[in-house]
């Protein structure tokens, strides 16, 4: 090489996909080629340079050249995702090298059909693409157009030729169904992306047909897939506050592929090419509730509603269980077991009562002839008041009376400022800071209790929340804010008093008064006087009005703390809101207020702070009020 090159010029050696190292040669293979690899950069005579090209989630595996090489980790450049000013140069400056022009627009075409409306592109899609585009290429053009590229299927055209010629020609007969179990895997039961950790893709082979791989047979499959750029995998920031599932240590990996990576599909044309059977869908929409549920359960210990169980149950072979996954089932069944036994008892007795009630009247209507007048007078009576009570609309409007609940407090009409200036790059923690026009409304003092929810249910205009009956009846549940039900449960109680769910700023209005205050009753630190935060001791759900001091200027009760509330409104712009007669609806609504199980400083000190929920997902900790329409 130096009688080529010159004694003094250096030689570059470049190991391309170097994490090959940690994921095929094994232990002592890799303990071999460090050990000469230092020979080689410790030897100042050799004038060589050693270039190692990887995926960022195996860097931190250089740890393992020392103490042979000392700092690996000395000289790095990463390739992040690039802005769209840097994608520009990507795709034209090695374009101009090769003496090829791109027609007039067409780079930035190709910049918004990658970028999807994101703000960054990922190198390798690029890459993809502008390599189509030179391959297609007739012979002795040197200008790529539009017509080309249209009829190339564009972006995703090219991108979808690249993934047919992975499958059918790269990856082996065996390997493709790993692959396609692998892509069903990185979808959700509604046909969108999902990020998984390895461990999870590996328990779900675990608990499919494929159950007799290998870990490592599919951990090739997965590299593979990567190296072709058509998964994405990056390192899992460590939580110390969070407990791996217990299927991670049964995953059979090696240390070497227990590093903490997720898994995402590279880009959105892979969701067409993808086709989930029923089965596999019922399947995905059964591991998603469980997971939903499971995290629910951990933190709030609330057993899965009949229904829920119904949905998950039929699947429960082919799911991936925790250990924490398998005693919710477990207690649930028992739960619902137990309801149902009750329930049954209850049926008896009513029919054991209504025997001895006919065998009374019966027994009276024996006796003397004016004791007889007597009961057949009152038995008229009752009668009358049994039918009357039976008629649905008068029934319906006793029960709907009974659940008003105490008046509603009248906010006046008001120009204020409402938000957060930490409203940066469309943070949707908080509505923009400026001035908000909002029409006067009234709203209720407090939040709904279960009491007068439930009575709701027994109008058969609303459905039970979605937890055992042990946590929202009795009379120790009677005042505290209802919980586990739904947006749209709440919507439908609302509606069925004539009003509806408070608007972020409507909410936000009866929380601030109009003095851009920090919290409801001004701008101090909330204390245990002032609302129900996770303060030092155990969190516990408190029933509504307790805390005086902490009560609005207007005299609204538990705006801070107790249980988040719903609102109509969609926490994402420019996505409708929650609205029962409409076909559309948000993929997720705003929560106000803070809960019991949670610090003030989690809110980022200020009432304006607002968390998403799923309007069709019940939470353990979201409660909600009313306001007139």
């Amino acid at each position: 090489m130096s009688e080529v090159l010159g004694p003094q010029t250096a030689l570059y050696i470049i190991l391309d996909q170097a994490e090959e190292l940690f994921t095929q040669l094994g232990a002592e293979g890799r303990a071999e080629f460090v050990t000469e690899l230092a020979d080689c950069v410790s030897d100042e005579s050799l004038p060589v340079r050693w270039l190692l090209s990887m995926r960022t989630e195996f860097f931190g595996n250089l740890a393992n050249f020392r103490p042979q090489i000392q700092d690996p980790f000395a000289n790095d450049y990463r390739l992040n995702r690039l802005n769209r000013a840097e994608a520009g140069e990507v795709i034209t400056e090695p374009a101009k090298r090769r003496s090829i022009a791109f027609e007039d627009g067409l780079v930035e075409q190709l910049l918004d059909d990658l970028s999807a409306g994101a703000d960054e592109l990922p190198p390798p899609q690029i890459q993809l693409v502008c390599s189509g585009l030179y391959d297609n290429l007739p012979d002795g053009k040197t200008s790529i157009t539009r017509a080309q590229y249209d009829a190339a299927g564009g972006a995703t055209g090219i991108l979808r030729e690249h993934l047919a010629r992975v499958l059918g020609r790269d990856l082996k007969p065996a390997q493709r169904p790993i692959a396609q179990r692998l892509f069903e895997a990185l979808i959700t039961a509604e046909g969108r992306r999902a990020v998984r950790r390895q461990s999870e893709l590996i328990a779900d082979f675990k608990a499919s047909q494929l159950k007799d791989l290998p870990p490592e047979t599919v951990q090739a499959v997965l590299n593979q897939l990567v190296d072709s750029r058509l998964l994405r995998a990056q390192e899992q920031e460590a939580d110390p506050t969070q407990a791996e599932p217990a299927y991670e240590l049964a995953s059979g990996l090696s240390p070497e592929m227990t590093a903490a990576l997720t898994y995402e599909l590279a880009h959105d044309y892979l969701l067409d090419q993808i086709k989930l059977d029923p089965e596999a869908q019922a399947r995905k929409a059964a591991q998603e509730l469980l997971e939903q549920e499971t995290r629910t359960y951990e933190r709030y210990k609330t057993l899965l509603s009949p229904e829920r169980l119904a949905v998950i149950a039929p699947h429960r072979a082919a799911l991936r269980l925790t250990p924490l996954a398998e005693e919710l089932l477990a207690k649930s069944e028992a739960e619902v077991q137990r309801e149902q036994r009750e329930e049954e008892a209850r049926r008896q007795k009513e029919l054991e009562d209504a025997q001895k009630l006919a065998e009374s009247a019966l027994a009276r209507a024996r006796a003397e002839r004016r004791g007889r007048l007597v009961t057949i007078g009152m038995l008229v009576v009752a009668i009358v008041l049994v039918v009357v009570l039976s008629y649905n609309p008068i029934r319906n409007a006793i029960l709907r009376q009974q659940a008003m609940g105490p008046a509603l407090i009248s906010i006046s009409e008001s120009e204020v400022i409402l938000g957060d200036s930490r409203y940066v790059n469309d943070d949707p923690s908080y509505l923009p800071r400026q001035k908000y026009r909002v029409e006067a409304f009234e709203i209720e003092p407090y939040e709904v209790t279960n009491d007068r929810y439930l009575l709701c249910v027994k109008s058969g205009n609303c459905s039970l929340p979605i937890a055992p009956s042990s946590s929202y009846s009795g009379d120790a549940n009677t005042k505290l804010p209802v919980v586990n039900i739904t947006a749209v449960q709440a919507s439908q109680f609302c509606e069925w008093l004539g009003r509806r769910l408070p608007s972020d700023l409507q909410w936000e209005r009866a929380a601030r008064f109009t003095d851009e205050r920090i919290w409801p009753w001004g701008n101090l630190t909330p204390s245990v006087e002032q609302a129900n935060f996770y303060y030092e001791e155990d969190p516990i759900l408190q029933p509504i009005g307790r805390y005086e001091s902490g009560k609005s200027p207007e005299g609204i009760y538990d705006l801070a703390g107790n249980v988040w509330e719903w609102t109509r409104s969609a926490y994402f712009p420019g996505q409708p809101d929650l609205d029962l007669n409409s076909t559309t609806q948000p993929d997720v609504v705003s929560a106000r207020g803070g809960g019991y199980d949670a610090s003030y400083d989690s809110m980022k000190n200020t009432i304006a702070f607002r968390i998403a929920g799923t309007p069709f997902a019940p939470n353990g900790g979201i409660g909600f009020r009313c306001i007139s329409k």
